[in-house]
């Protein structure tokens, strides 16, 4: 079975570009979610509920979320 990442991101993140940055340095395929900052989906509501902050990756269905 095929590791599956999600990344949930806002494009101009600083935050995110690390998470970005090191996915590609380490050659790990992952799908890309840009989130509206303004209008959360569910998927971050669900994966971070306390903070709804983003990035969030998600790998395997378990978020890793960060706690700046």
């Amino acid at each position: 079975m095929a590791d599956e990442i999600i990344l949930l991101d806002f494009w101009p993140s600083m935050f995110g570009m690390k998470v970005r940055i090191a996915l590609a340095e380490k050659g790990l395929k992952y799908e890309y979610r840009d989130e509206d900052l303004f209008n959360k989906g569910p998927l971050l509501l669900e994966m971070n509920p306390i903070h709804k902050k983003i990035p969030v990756l998600i790998h395997n269905g378990k978020p890793f979320v960060s706690l700046r």
